[in-house]
């Protein structure tokens, strides 16, 4: 820790001699101690205060004036890449909602490490450098009215939606709540339909890689943290899950609580691949008008079914987020996923298909997120709960979406 110290101090006072014979620039303590690169992001600045409040950020100044703040992604919101772990970023934010600096901390994109040039996903997010978080961004949108097309990193589509919506969603939460951004109401505009003409044959590996099947990847670890932070009494008992561990195909699965995975179903190209083509058809015969069903796939200790479905009717574990709307489901709209076709898929302990009915108005062509639940007993009548969620975005080619959102 005294070296880690001492070279942050090294590093400060550097950064500080930003011309000959000029003054090194004193930069006190907060956050800069942890993350001295972010000085850079706010060069006019003398003084970091610690990350605090709620969503957890550091204010940044010039003598007493507020410059900005300065924040960990992870610490506001957790969302998964393509691993099903998050990307871990240092973001900068000026007060007129402008991105003053971002660099990357931490990631697990393992087809980055192995298939792709050293640097570039750091290139990637530089990208979004002096972008205004007013603005709408979307990865691959095809130049959809009202939006910034963002060129993906080739072959990583899923990770830079990732990265496009860590950035935009933390940013935008630590905007609001320090009153630099107003909350509007969304325009409410009639849903995107689903191209019902667009098919392509496709595996697994295609479906993950584009963004179609989702991964929200948790280890015993990331939930005993979370439960640990929401408990007034400090760690809790090891978790121990709903199943005895079992190997997966990738090595001991002893640490995995889940590995879970989700998509929309009534794409052609993800249905139909999935489920096979009679399958399929059943079940867009089952549909009525403007509903919609999601497929939830997964592994390991804990069961995103639960129980309480069967003794009270409702699934208490998993459910489905839009806008500021939670959707739950019912035993009615669970229905089993039988002898899956998708060719390359992975062994599953569970497979689910849930029926989003039409009073729910559901948009399939806006972004939604799956939510699970995990509440622990730490006490004979007390318990706590953490809920993680993974966000999801259907890629563009599969509806039709409306001219205005």
């Amino acid at each position: 820790m005294a070296a880690r110290a001492f070279l942050s101090g090294v590093f400060l006072y550097w950064l500080g001699l930003s011309a000959a014979g000029a003054a090194p620039l004193a930069v006190a303590g907060g956050i800069a101690q942890e993350y001295p690169q972010v000085v850079q992001f706010f060069p006019d600045a003398d003084r970091f205060g610690d990350v605090a409040g709620d969503p957890p950020a550091a204010p940044v100044f010039r003598g007493d004036t507020l410059q900005g703040y300065a924040f960990l992604s992870d610490a506001v919101a957790r969302i998964p890449g393509y691993s099903g772990r998050p990307i871990k970023l240092l973001i900068g934010l000026g007060l007129d909602g402008v991105i003053t600096g971002v660099e990357l901390l931490e990631h697990q994109e393992t087809i980055l490490k192995s298939h792709f040039p050293k640097g570039s996903l750091e290139r990637f997010i530089a990208g979004y450098v002096g972008r205004s978080i007013r603005e709408r961004y979307e990865v691959g949108s095809g130049r959809r009215a009202g939006y910034v097309d963002i060129d993906a990193l080739t072959g990583a589509t899923v990770t830079s939606m990732a990265v496009n919506h860590t950035l935009l969603i933390t940013a935008r939460e630590v905007a609001v709540s320090r009153g630099l951004l107003e909350v509007r109401e969304p325009v409410r505009i009639a849903p995107a339909t689903v191209r019902g003409d667009h098919f392509q044959a496709a595996d697994w590996i295609f479906l993950t890689g584009n963004g179609a099947i989702r991964r929200l990847l948790l280890t015993r670890g990331d939930v005993e943290q979370a439960l640990a932070e929401r408990t007034a009494t400090g760690p809790v008992e090891p978790l121990t899950g709903d199943r005895d561990c079992h190997p997966l195909p990738e090595g001991d699965s002893c640490d995995v609580f889940i590995d879970l995975y989700y998509t929309y179903l009534n794409a052609p190209t993800i249905g139909r691949n999935l489920l096979g083509e009679p399958a399929y058809e059943r079940l867009l015969a089952e549909l009525k008008p403007g509903e919609h069903a999601i497929a939830v796939l997964a592994r390991g200790l804990y069961s995103f079914k639960g129980t309480a479905y069967v003794h009270g009717g409702f699934f208490d574990r998993v459910q489905l987020r839009q806008h500021d709307q939670t959707i739950t489901f019912r035993d009615a709209d669970h229905q089993r996923l039988d002898d899956p076709a998708l060719a390359g898929m992975p062994d599953f302990t569970e497979r689910s298909i849930f029926i989003v009915h039409a009073e729910a108005g559901f948009d399939p062509g806006a972004p939604w997120a799956l939510a699970l639940r995990v509440r622990r007993m730490v006490a004979a009548r007390t318990g706590v709960a953490v809920t993680f969620a993974g966000d999801y975005q259907i890629p563009a080619d599969y509806v039709v979406r409306s001219a205005r959102r």
